[in-house]
């Protein structure tokens, strides 16, 4: 069974919430909160089991929390750790 959770059905790309923009890498929580490497957007999209949406970054940028091309991204208990390829 193949669902869409972020994004149109029909290829439409854009920088909302809703949509992701050449997404790349993905991981998966232990609290099962999926994070996406949201890379033509500079930002990681996160969504919770429930189903709640939210980013971090979100413009291109070489200070904390901003990210310029987020390539891959990989979860763990501690630290998310984010292939960043613009810095």
């Amino acid at each position: 069974m193949l669902f869409t959770i972020v994004g149109p059905m029909n290829n439409t790309n854009g920088s909302s919430i809703s949509f992701v923009d050449f997404n790349n890498g993905i991981d998966i929580s232990d609290d099962d909160t999926l994070y996406i490497a949201d890379t033509n957007n500079d930002r990681i999209v996160t969504i919770t089991a429930d189903g709640q949406q939210s980013t971090f970054g979100s413009r291109p940028g070489i200070s904390r929390a901003e990210f310029y091309g987020p390539f891959d991204i990989s979860v763990t208990k501690t630290s998310i750790y984010v292939i960043d390829t613009g810095n």
